[in-house]
């Protein structure tokens, strides 16, 4: 069920046009096992953050002794935007609340 709605979901994004409306960016940086890969890191976030998810880019990957030699820091920046209107602040916040704590969840991620 969860390799379908991964299916749909980038179907979906592919074949929807240009909004008249704002996106919103955020970036978020959770700390991961070492051994946690970005694919199901970007699979949680989307799943997670609903249909309002545009894109979601890896920009930095940090490992070190002082996050823990099996850590690493994962930052990305998620892309938001509604079709209908602006998205308000409280949208977007729930939205990244809700990525956040399912990668806690999943993927045994702490905010960084």
């Amino acid at each position: 069920m969860q390799l379908y709605s991964i299916i749909c979901l980038r179907i979906f994004h592919s074949l929807r046009g240009f909004s008249i409306y704002p996106f919103v960016e955020r970036d978020v940086a959770m700390v991961l096992s070492a051994d946690v890969r970005w694919d199901k890191i970007k699979t949680e976030a989307e799943l997670s953050g609903g249909h309002w998810v545009r894109e979601i880019i890896p920009f930095d990957i940090f490992k070190g002794e002082s996050i823990g030699s099996d850590k690493k820091s994962v930052a990305f920046r998620i892309r938001l935007q509604r079709e209908d209107r602006t998205l308000s602040d409280n949208e977007i916040n729930d939205v990244i609340n809700r990525i956040r704590q399912s990668l806690q969840e999943k993927c045994g991620a702490q905010l960084r």
